[in-house]
């Protein structure tokens, strides 16, 4: 074995055209892999150089009053972003520079950006469109990197939309806290105001009540005092008419003074008699003299009374009407409150509001009567004052007519026996008593006038006294109402005030700043926290270019190096294999050697081990090695064209690159079955995961593969050495005999 190994060696060293491309697929791998895993180490590290143009078309607008420029905002962003090279350039410039292949891909903001952002806060509002526009034809991956930056940008965008709606939405919470708080303090004053409003309407119905039982006294004494000043009426009526009797007659004697000797004894007589009639009639003149006076004073102070009642009904009618007014107006105010209420609440308060609306319109109208009623009384009053006024003074006439009749009467009866030598003075005591009886008979007509004005003005009072009573009465009733209705107010109010405080204690703390705005706008971080975290993409890239690159060594090997054709001829097949599969072995140990070496020093690649990370690679190479040995070997250059397809299997179905389920279903079922399954397997396991035991698991597929291919080529030379010196050895074996 070592004699045909030798051979094989010194064959190549000897033949130059063989030696030079053995040297050079020597490098093939570290050439195939190292150079694509330089050039995509780490792309995403240069892409600030990738221009690409940026094209502004943002009128802006303006947002609860404040003016927004949502396209400035961004490039302002993009400026401070070296993710790309941006160049801010016009529409015009933007588009022939993407067909001139000046930029990768360009990005519009339309003119309605801004606008369309202003509607955040509207029930339907506009989303905002974004124009991105690659230029896939002069690159395809740059388009599709642009497309991640493009969604950052969108998230940038979003984050500034999400900050402003924030924004607006805090400077709308902080209105609503000024006005709930002046709604607090409004109800504060509403409800203490209706506290008073509520002590007065008690106060108003104490008064009431006392009013209405009193108003029953008074008309019972109205009436008691009508019916007397009507029997006063008729007995003055008829005091009247005998005085004008009495008149006529003593206008009669005064005729006939002069035959009245004649009859003087008959005149003493009846002078004795109207003597005591006339001191009858002066003692009683006292008591109606008093009784006028009484009834002059008690007028009086029913007048004065009424007066003061009408100032008090006038009063009492001027402050209901204020008092309803003052609660329509509260209606009218509280009207945008309730508004801000749930539509129970809005029904309950409005319906206490309406009812205390209603009673206050009654009471006043029922005051109103009263305060009419009030101003018949007091004018009845008034005339029952003055009528009373002139009948007092009648009496006193009176009092002094009759003293002064019983005074001549009294001379008359003194005087009869003297009158027949002192006719004379009896005609002049006649002329006298005449001359009283004519002023008693002058002043009886005002006598009854007076009291005719006292029994009328009496009779109005009491004709208005039922209207006063039942003005009363609804006054009455209306207090009650009015102080329900307030209750029921005064509860609402203070529920609402109540509530008003809650919410403006509530809403008192609501602010925000910078911080929370940043964090309403973008809550979510994204912190990546990997499982064997793979620093860049070549090193994610390295264990699928790195098995290729051991491949494709592999295969130029077979191409410069004869698989078949033995160095000289061989003495068992088992020694042509042998030295065949040695040189295979010396040149797959240099190339993995080379190739895994160089990305650890050249490229900084980071392996878990050193030790496993060369073990794979000698396994690695070992494999495809076998495979291809065996592929050429059997098929000749069939062989190299299946070593090929079998290269573009494993390349779309080892999972290198994207994951074996993104793969068309057909493809997946050959990944089971190729070695480079395995290759990239191991490779992970030694350079990211450092899961050795999967490694092992691995290299013992690929070690079950190297015996599967190392098998089928050594039965290939076996079959090949009888075919090829089985008939030399048979006649070498006679010639011995």
């Amino acid at each position: 074995m070592n004699s045909q190994f030798g051979k094989e060696f010194s064959n190549i060293v000897r033949n130059k055209k063989l030696l030079v491309p053995i040297i050079a697929v020597l490098l093939v791998p570290l050439l195939y892999s190292g150079m694509f895993l330089w050039a995509f180490w780490d792309p995403y590290d240069k892409l600030d150089q990738i221009p690409v143009a940026v094209v502004n078309l943002d009128e802006g607008t303006e947002l609860e009053g404040k003016q927004i420029q949502v396209g400035n905002e961004l490039i302002d962003n993009l400026k401070n972003d070296d993710n790309f090279k941006w160049t801010f350039v016009d529409n015009e410039k933007a588009m022939k520079g993407l067909k001139n292949q000046d930029y990768y891909m360009a990005v519009r903001i339309p003119k309605d950006f801004s606008k369309n952002a202003a509607t955040v806060t509207e029930n339907s509002p506009k989303k905002l469109t974004m124009e991105y526009i690659p230029n896939e034809g002069f690159n395809f991956l740059s388009g599709q990197i642009g497309g991640t930056a493009a969604e950052k940008i969108k998230e940038k965008i979003a984050n500034t939309i999400s900050r402003t709606y924030v924004e607006t939405i805090y400077d709308q919470i902080g209105e609503l806290t000024d006005g709930i708080s002046k709604a607090s303090d409004g109800s504060s004053q509403l409800d203490k105001g209706v506290g008073d409003a509520k002590d007065g309407s008690t106060k108003l119905s104490n008064g009431l009540k006392e009013l209405s039982s009193k108003s029953v006294e008074l008309k019972e004494g109205v009436g008691k005092l009508d019916n007397g000043s009507k029997q006063e009426l008729n007995g003055l009526t008829q005091y009247t008419s005998g005085v004008s009797q009495v008149n006529d007659g003593l206008k009669q004697l005064e005729s006939n003074a002069g035959p009245l000797g004649s009859g003087i004894n008959q005149l003493a007589q009846g002078s004795n008699q109207v003597n005591a009639g006339l001191s009858q009639l002066n003692g009683k003149m006292p008591a109606l003299q008093d009784g006028s006076a009484q009834l002059l004073e008690g007028s009086k102070s029913i007048s004065l009374g009424l007066k003061e009642w009408n100032k008090g009904a006038t009063s009492a009618a001027a402050g209901a009407q204020q008092v309803a007014a003052g609660i329509e107006q509260l209606q009218k105010e509280m009207a945008p409150l309730l508004a801000s209420l749930p539509a129970e609440q809005q029904a309950v308060y409005k319906a206490k509001i309406e009812a205390l609306v209603s009673g206050s319109k009654s009471v006043s109208t029922g005051i109103s009567q009263l305060s009419a009623g009030a101003e018949k009384l007091s004018a009845g009053g008034e005339s029952l004052s003055g009528g009373a006024q002139k009948l007092n003074d009648s009496h006193k006439e009176l009092a002094t007519g009759v003293s002064k009749l019983a005074k001549g009467q009294s001379e008359v009866s003194n005087g009869l026996t003297q009158l027949n030598d002192k006719a004379p003075l009896l005609v002049d005591g006649i002329n006298q008593l005449a001359a009283g009886a004519n002023q008693l008979n002058d002043n009886s007509p005002k006598l009854l006038g007076g009291m005719n004005q006292i029994s009328n003005g009496i009779s109005t009072l009491n004709g208005n006294t039922p209207q006063l009573v039942s003005g009363v009465d609804q006054l009455k009733d209306g207090s009650i109402q009015l102080e329900d209705g307030l209750t029921k107010i005064k509860d609402g109010t203070s529920e609402l005030s109540s509530k008003l405080g809650d919410a403006k204690s509530k809403t008192s703390d609501v602010s925000t700043n910078d911080e929370q705005l940043d964090m309403y706008s973008d809550p979510v971080t994204l912190e990546k926290d990997s499982v064997n975290a793979v620093p860049n993409y070549g090193t994610g890239f390295t264990p699928y270019f790195l098995s290729m690159g051991l491949y494709v060594g592999g295969l130029l090997l077979s191409v410069v190096f004869p698989l078949r054709e033995a160095a000289s001829k061989p003495r068992n097949p088992f020694s042509w294999y042998a030295g065949k599969t040695s040189i295979l072995i010396g040149v797959g140990i240099i190339q993995s050697f080379v190739a895994s070496l160089a990305l650890i020093t050249l490229l900084g690649l980071d392996v878990k081990s050193l030790p496993y990370y060369l073990l794979i690679s000698l396994v690695a190479s070992f494999a495809f090695l076998a495979l291809i040995q065996m592929l050429v070997t059997v098929f000749g250059d069939a062989g190299r064209f299946l070593a090929i397809i079998a290269l573009i299997l494993q390349l779309t179905t080892s999972a290198g690159t994207f994951p074996l389920e993104l793969v068309p279903d057909f493809l997946q079922h050959f990944n089971a079955f190729l070695p480079m399954t395995y290759t990239v397997s191991a490779f992970k396991a030694v350079i990211s995961t450092g899961d050795f035991s999967f490694m092992w698991q691995n290299v013992g597929i690929l070690a079950g593969f190297i015996v599967l291919f190392s098998a089928i080529t050594l039965m290939y030379f076996v079959v090949s050495f009888k075919k090829q010196h089985g008939s030399q050895m048979n006649e070498n074996q006679t010639i011995n005999a």
